[in-house]
């Protein structure tokens, strides 16, 4: 859904705007990634957009194993790359048995929003209890002000002029902004066929992930088709496939 903060103990800069996350390094294979937050794009309304990275691709159902490399050892394998350190991802195979193993995983889950904001509502819009604003010079019909700030005058019920146009009482309307959440929710599932033998061993995983967060279209949906395979046609040559398709995702 969005970017993560990732770094690795002891990985730290006196310039708060440096690159300490680690490198990532999938089956042998660095990947593209790099921060992303909301604050790269100076928190603007309609563009602060936050698309993730490399490592959001990555279905952790596929995970084997996770390595941390960190100091002159990740330096040596990577060189400037691995300065903040490496983590190593290696993805699950195929394994030496008789016939064809099928696996198929399932989880969801729930979530609410956790900390609300306690708002008052004793006062309206605006800077003092003089900010007013009326819908013509007559300064007959008071309209509602467009302002940050909470500070304004009190809710006294007086007939007001909404950005709507409408005239409705100047009142307050505790907690409607929970309209504004849903209980959210997340499906996850995934089918894998694995065997192997002498020659060599394979898998194919199929994952779907369905996610409906907490406020009106945030959702995230994604379908995941993944193939690792060894061929060993002699004891001293292998041959390794791996490829992984993201095939919708919205």
């Amino acid at each position: 859904m969005g970017g993560m903060q990732i770094k690795i103990r002891g990985a730290a800069s006196l310039n708060p705007s440096s690159n300490v996350r680690p490198l990532f390094v999938v089956d042998g294979v660095p990947i593209y990634d790099t921060e992303s937050s909301m604050a790269s794009r100076g928190y603007d309304p309609l563009n602060s957009f936050d698309y993730g990275s490399g490592i959001n691709d990555i279905n952790p159902e596929d995970i084997e194993s996770m390595e941390i490399l960190k100091g002159a050892k990740a330096s040596v394998l990577y060189g400037s790359a691995g300065a903040n350190g490496v983590v190593l991802i290696t993805t699950k195979n195929g394994k030496t048995a008789q016939g064809i193993g099928i696996q198929v995983n399932y989880g969801h889950e729930w979530e609410k929003p956790l900390s609300l904001i306690d708002f008052q509502n004793k006062y309206g819009t605006g800077q003092n209890e003089y900010t007013m604003a009326y819908t013509d010079d007559t300064r007959t019909q008071r309209k509602n002000v467009s302002d940050r700030f909470n500070f304004g005058p009190k809710f006294d019920g007086t007939p007001m002029q909404f950005f709507d146009g409408t005239i409705r009482p100047y009142q307050t309307y505790p907690n409607n902004f929970l309209d504004l959440f849903q209980n959210g929710s997340a499906d996850y599932t995934t089918v894998s066929l694995q065997g192997g033998g002498q020659k060599g061993n394979a898998r194919l995983a199929y994952t779907n992930y369905d996610y409906n967060g907490i406020m009106e279209n945030q959702n995230h949906r994604k379908n995941t088709l993944s193939f690792n395979g060894t061929l060993r046609p002699s004891d001293v040559v292998s041959f390794e496939f791996t490829e992984k398709s993201l095939c919708y995702q919205d």
